[in-house]
């Protein structure tokens, strides 16, 4: 069973960072046979744009945000349609527009709820258990972001709880049946926004004519494309986006831990700027050149590495603060996949290596890390498709469309509880 319902369904997906916009726009092309003879939907990636957003910084005043991100947004859609010619902005008709907001706005959380049988047994029935259990996740998150960022409660925008995992009495069940008489744990996972800003993001879209607009967070689609490392123990994966960075934490399947950090590839373009005294959006265009080995002489490359040097080491020095605590609470060998704008830059695999690195008188390991694009999905690679003059799926800056389209378009919507 597929979301997509009719003949030549379109999706336009939208990841807004905190440095760009990307949007991808697919369409589903009916059935054809394939080389078994078994009738099968294309879906085929129309076309895709990037644009950045004219100021850095945006994110520090909200009304000049929504200005810059309106403009961005728009120009990054008429590029779309520019590109895709079959395509006019605004866009009408069957549409189902999915949006992946920045970091900063959209957040997910996973928590761990535990339940006692003398608790269980006042609930009457399934549905007042789970209600409990959503209610108990709820409280948890919001009191630890709270305390994490100062933000109220009453602040927030809840979007979508999940029950990710099920135990009764230490055991993976698929259901909690007999829930009375049972010691209950379930890992939650809760998606949510910052309320203000959530509604101006919902002012931009009325005023763009997006129509049927869902807000889905990337932590969905990684839930189910992380099978794909099944035979790893775990697996971090890093998205290094503008100015915030995120990472999703998988022990055997499961996501266990799941957070933003304030730094991203927008550091190597201020540190080439007040270096060499250009403004940020020439050094962006700089350190993409060095990135791809373009047009830069043997003493050009010296410099601009001996430059990028101080922020790989600050980059590095972050995360390990922020990032390795919260993950190793034991010792554990797991894979790194790391994608995103920040993942190109030349040197960044050296410096993930170098944090979570760990060595000590009884345990070394060097984890193994990778840049990570579409067309390293076996999912992504069979679901979707592409023009051949479109080449997103050797992006890594593309990914999380790619991601997302992929999990929208192969399964029915996620049984959740939406709030």
């Amino acid at each position: 069973m597929f979301l997509s319902k009719k003949k030549n369904d379109v999706f336009l997906v939208i990841d807004i960072g905190t440095e760009a916009i990307k949007a991808v726009i697919c369409q589903e092309n009916g059935k054809e046979k394939t080389s078994k003879d078994k009738e099968e939907n294309r879906r085929i990636i129309k076309g895709a744009s990037l644009q950045y957003f004219e100021e850095v910084n945006i994110f520090n005043n909200f009304k000049f945000q929504e200005e810059i991100i309106k403009k961005t947004l728009r120009n990054t859609l008429e590029q779309l349609s520019r590109n895709v010619l079959s395509f006019s902005f605004p866009f009408k008709g069957v549409y189902k527009t999915i949006v992946s907001l920045p970091p900063t706005v959209l957040k997910a959380r996973v928590v761990n709820i535990k339940l006692s049988k003398k608790e269980n047994s006042f609930f009457k029935n399934n549905k007042e258990f789970e209600e409990y259990l959503f209610y108990q996740a709820r409280k948890k998150i919001s009191d630890n972001f709270t305390e994490e960022t100062g933000i109220l409660p009453s602040e927030l925008e809840w979007l979508k709880l999940e029950i990710i995992q099920r135990k009764v009495n230490g055991y993976l069940v698929s259901s909690f049946d007999n829930f009375e008489k049972i010691e209950a744990e379930a890992l939650i996972v809760g998606i949510f926004a910052l309320r203000d800003y959530l509604e101006m993001f919902k002012r931009i879209f009325r005023d763009l004519k997006l129509s049927e607009v869902e807000i889905f967070h990337l932590v969905e689609a990684l839930s189910f494309i992380s099978s794909e490392d099944k035979n790893e123990e775990a697996v971090l994966f890093l998205d290094i986006g503008g100015i915030f960075s995120q990472y999703f934490f998988f022990r055997n399947g499961f996501l266990e831990n799941i957070g933003e950090v304030g730094i991203g590839g927008n550091i190597f373009s201020r540190y080439l700027a007040d270096d060499l005294g250009i403004d940020e959006a020439t050094a962006r265009y700089l350190k993409e050149n060095y990135d791809q080995n373009l047009n830069f002489s043997i003493s050009g490359r010296i410099k601009i590495e001996r430059i990028l040097s101080k922020p790989l080491e600050e980059f590095a020095s972050f995360f390990q603060k922020e990032v390795r605590k919260e993950i190793f609470n034991k010792k554990v060998v797991f894979s790194i996949n790391v994608f995103g704008g920040g993942s190109k830059l030349s040197g960044i695999e050296k410096a993930i290596k170098k944090i979570f690195s760990i060595k000590d008188d009884l345990f070394f390991y060097i984890p193994q890390i990778k840049i990570v694009k579409g067309e390293d999905y076996y999912l992504v690679k069979t679901i979707l498709e592409s023009d051949s003059e479109i080449e997103i799926f050797s992006n890594p800056q593309y990914l999380p469309c790619l991601l997302i389209l992929t999990r929208k378009m192969s399964f029915p919507k996620m049984k959740i509880k939406e709030n």
